[in-house]
């Protein structure tokens, strides 16, 4: 039988080889700074800003709708980028 920290351990690398070749969590990122996409913010628990943040995250989505459809349509990245600012 293993102790508590040995089992907790033991579980531990069989998640981390489960996960295969991907990076640690810190190095992932999920949006380029320099990409057309916008990133949508997290909203915690009671937090007071929840409505403002609910608006704010759904002018991005539709943004990142929009800017899908123009690179789908084949409109250049920089073009689309140079619109966003």
């Amino acid at each position: 039988m293993l102790e508590p920290y040995e089992w907790k351990r033991s579980c531990t690398v069989l998640r981390r080889e489960r996960a295969g070749n991907r990076p640690d969590l810190a190095d992932l990122k999920v949006f380029d700074k320099n990409s057309v996409y916008l990133p949508t913010k997290k909203i915690g628990k009671h937090n007071p800003r929840e409505e403002e943040i609910k608006a704010n995250n759904a002018a991005r989505q539709e943004w990142n709708r929009t800017a899908d459809m123009a690179l789908i349509s084949g409109i250049d990245e920089a073009k689309i980028g140079n619109q966003a600012s």
